[in-house]
Formats: structure tokens, sequence, C-alpha cells
């Protein structure tokens, strides 16, 4: 068969002279085939971004946006601390350096607070003061606080006397209705973990069982400076409340004397102590029928049973004022246990209480302004001034040590300068705590203690 034969019976559709080409013309190799090509138009980007061309002869109405080359606006950043990774863990120990840091706080606002507790009892209810008189409830806040000293000896594992011993054991599962108020001093004191986590144990001094004239209970005899006396004594009597000058009150408030100051037997070179020796004030106005409180358990003005001997802490009495106690209602009544109350105590121990000077207050009662290293809650802050754990004693503006010395000095007996220098020994946290990184604004102490304690009434 011929080539042209064989064409000629071939579908039309396999025509190579009747089949179009749709490429480009650069790249057509059948120069007899039709083109079809049609070239589309060209497309900017914005085009291709679904903007239409403008016009060339006009303005167009909108710039298309830029594009966004780094857009990070939907980025997640992660939170996590490279440092914190398990992967730095193996091998590595950390410790505390000085686990058994302590301190000594102090508790000079302890008579001011039972003053100003019993003032508003009586005053919402004037039939109290038939039952109980103030010195009662002093002697009553003094011993709690010694009960909570030594339950927090025994529980931080610290050295005990003898009679510190007894008293525990005397004690121990005994319980005690006790004013709100006065609950949050003792639960004040106690162990804590600072907010740079170290742990610091308060220290205090012994049970006081020095006896003056048979009497006992007190920190000890104050005597001029010399070899083999005990120069931080008059600190102890400024800063902590001791059963024996409680107990006296107690004792002169059950007799006949006028209202008016009394003659302590805390004395100094023949010299009466001032306000600054804790629990000795003046007398007030006393009706008869408490003393009946005072009488049954053997108290009288020239007689004071004790237990544990020479200690000043008579446990029927205290039990006695318990019992009287339950039935006020002014304040939040609280059973206390101090072999189950927490030994945590609270951060407001840290707090650093530093008096403004004038004239004639004492340190513990004037202007003050409490500064810290760490920076706490105003609460913490309140606390500090209202407990003053670490109150710092400093001379009037007048340059007196009256301000702070139980002792009111005379041009004939003047403040021993061993005291002076000695007065803040028992200040002794680590030193950066007393760095002033945040301060409060200054307050009158007693005006602000009086003001609290208003806010805990339990009708208020």
């Amino acid at each position: 068969m011929s080539e042209n034969n064989a064409l000629e019976q071939l579908p039309n559709n396999h025509n190579a002279k009747n089949r179009a080409y749709q490429g480009p013309p650069h790249k057509q190799r059948n120069p007899k085939a039709p083109n079809t090509w049609k070239a589309k138009p060209t497309q900017d980007r914005g085009q291709k971004q679904g903007f239409k061309c403008p016009d060339p002869k006009t303005a167009p109405p909108m710039l298309p946006p830029p594009t966004k080359l780094n857009d990070t606006s939907h980025v997640k950043l992660t939170e996590a601390n490279p440092a914190e990774g398990s992967l730095f863990n193996p091998g590595v120990a950390v410790r505390e350096v000085e686990p058994r840091t302590t301190f000594s706080p102090s508790v000079p606002a302890l008579i001011d607070i039972s003053r100003a507790i019993y003032m508003e009892m009586v005053t919402a209810d004037p039939n109290i003061a038939k039952i109980m008189l103030p010195e009662y409830f002093y002697y009553y806040s003094t011993a709690l606080l010694w009960l909570r000293i030594v339950s927090l000896k025994k529980k931080n594992q610290q050295e005990m006397t003898t009679p510190e011993h007894e008293l525990f054991h005397l004690t121990q599962k005994a319980q005690f209705i006790v004013p709100e108020p006065i609950q949050m001093q003792l639960q004040h004191l106690g162990n804590i973990e600072s907010s740079f986590q170290q742990h610091l144990y308060p220290t205090f001094p012994p049970l006081p069982t020095t006896e003056i004239q048979n009497f006992g209970g007190y920190h000890g005899i104050l005597d001029l400076p010399g070899e083999g006396v005990d120069d931080d004594v008059h600190n102890l009597y400024e800063e902590i409340p001791c059963l024996g000058v409680l107990g006296e009150a107690v004792r002169v408030a059950t007799g006949n004397h006028q209202p008016g100051p009394y003659a302590s037997l805390v004395q100094f070179q023949g010299q009466q102590p001032n306000d600054n020796l804790l629990g000795f004030t003046s007398l007030g106005a006393r009706r008869s029928e408490p003393k009946n409180l005072a009488l049954n358990c053997r108290i009288t003005e020239i007689s004071f049973p004790s237990f544990p001997e020479s200690t000043g802490f008579n446990f029927k009495f205290v039990q006695a004022i318990s019992v009287a106690i339950q039935n006020i209602k002014t304040f939040k009544n609280i059973t206390v246990n101090f072999l189950l109350m927490s030994e945590l105590g609270s951060p407001s121990q840290l707090m650093i209480a530093r008096p403004i000077p004038d004239a004639y207050s004492i340190c513990s009662r004037g202007s003050q302004i409490i500064t810290s290293l760490i920076g706490s809650p105003n609460h913490v802050f309140g606390a500090g001034m209202f407990y003053n754990s670490q109150l710092f004693k400093e001379n009037s503006s007048r340059g007196s040590s009256e301000s702070w010395c139980l002792i009111t000095p005379t041009v004939a007996i003047p403040t021993p300068p061993e005291w002076i220098a000695n007065r803040n020994n028992r200040r002794n946290l680590p030193e950066p705590y007393y760095y002033r990184m945040y301060t409060s604004a200054s307050q009158q102490a007693e005006a602000f203690r009086l003001m609290t304690i208003r806010l805990m009434k339990s009708n208020g």
C-alpha cells in the first residue's frame, strides 16, 4: 500500500495537518499546525493578592498593605526557666549553712496590751471590777507567757532548768481560757522560716527564780557594775515581764494601800523604778470583793505560795483567773493548751521597731517606725509595732535614758555607762535583717495598740 493511501485511511483526529498547537510559538515544531496560543495578561504582586490593577490615569483608592516579613504577634513565648530543668540536678546538694540560727525576741508590750484589754472589758461590763483586779489579769498574761516560753524550749530541745521542767510537767495537760489578743501574743512567739528560707529559733532567759525578801520569780538583783555582776539584768526587766514583779503587784493590790505608787522590791542603789520596769505601775481604786479570788488561793499582802519553788507561779490562782475570764464576753475567748500549740511563730518577730525620740515618751509607747529587709505585707509591719519584739532602746530627745531605763537617772545616781552600752544587746538577729530596705510610716505605738484591740472586740 502506498504512503498516500495509508494516510487517507487514518482517522481525522490523527491527522497532523488538522491538529492545533496551543503552546508558545517559539516552541512549535510543526509549522503547518494552526497555533491557538494566547498570552495571559501580566499580574503584579498586588494582583496576585486579590487587588485589581488600577487605571493608570487615576490614583489607586488604597495601597496594598506592606508584606509582614517577621510577624511575631501570634508567637507564644515559653515561660519555662531553662535553669529549672532537672538536667542540672545530678550531683548537686544544697544545705543551710547555719541550720540552728537563734535570736532573742522581747515582749515589752505585753503589760500595755493587757492593760488595754482589761480597760475594754470593764468599760463593757463594770461588774468585772467586782470579780477581778487589773493586777490579777496582768499576772495571768505574764504566767501564760512563761508557759509558752517553757513549752517552746521543750519543743525546740533547748536547755531547760529544773524549775522549767517542773512547770512544764505541772501544766502540760492544763487548758486555759484566754482572750484572743493575749492568745495572739502567745502564738506570735515561736520559730520562723524567713522569706530567705532561713530557719530561726527563739531563745529566752531561764524562768526567773531570784528571791528578794523571800519572794521569788525575779530576774535578778540590780547592782553597780563590777566583777561578778551581771550587767544584763536590767535588760530582762525592761524587755520580758517576770512573775516576781507581777506577783508583787497582786500582793500589794490585796492589801489596804491607797491608790497611787507603791514601793517595789526591785531597786537600784535605793532608787525606785519607773514605768520601764514591766509590770510595775501605780495602784488604782479597788473594791473589796475581788480580793476574795486571791485570798482563796492563800495570797495576801505578805504571802504568795508558789510552785515550782521560788518562781512566783501559783497554779491555783492562774486556774481561778481562767474560770473568771470564761464568763467575760468582751473578746472572743480561746481555749489554750500549750502542749498542742504550734511552735511556729509570726514573721513579724523580724520587724525592727525604731523609736522616734521625743522629750518624755518611753520607747515602747511613743512614736515608732518599723523597718525591715523584707518587703512583707502591711499587717506584718503592723504586728511588728503592736508587739515590739525587736524594739531598739534609744535615749529621749533630751539625751536622757529614762525613755528606756527602769531607773530614772539623777545627778547623784546616773545610769551606769555599762547599761547604756549594752541596752540593745538582745537585738541579735543576723546582721542583714537590720538593713532598712523597707520602712513604715511613723505612728504612736500606744495609740496603735489601743485602736487594734478595740477592733478585736467581739461586739465591735
